[in-house]
């Protein structure tokens, strides 16, 4: 627990430091990047089928977890973070996984 680094220095730094924020925006845009990769790989070998981009899946599922980070650190709640995994399993197996 404790949250995030990256949202937590996006928080602080937005407003505050524009190179911080700058380098903090960069980081978000190459994670979601590399999950869109591994969801194209996925499409590409015909092991998944996606009801959307695989940019547009990959910013909703981090910006779900990252959601669900932030909500279980500020009530210090597990349950959002176990929850949210569980949603995200599920949909997976239910959306994407032929």
């Amino acid at each position: 627990m404790g949250g995030c680094p990256i949202l937590n220095i996006g928080i602080d730094a937005n407003h505050n430091n524009v190179q911080l924020l700058a380098a903090t925006r960069e980081t978000i845009k190459t994670i979601e990047g590399k999950i869109a990769l591994v969801l194209e790989n996925g499409l590409n070998n015909n092991e998944l089928r996606l009801p959307v981009t695989p940019l547009q899946f990959s910013k909703q599922l981090f910006t779900m977890i990252q959601g669900a980070v932030a909500m279980a650190t500020i009530t210090g709640d597990r349950k959002y973070l176990l929850n949210t995994v569980t949603y995200l399993d599920q949909l997976i197996v239910r959306e994407i996984k032929k």
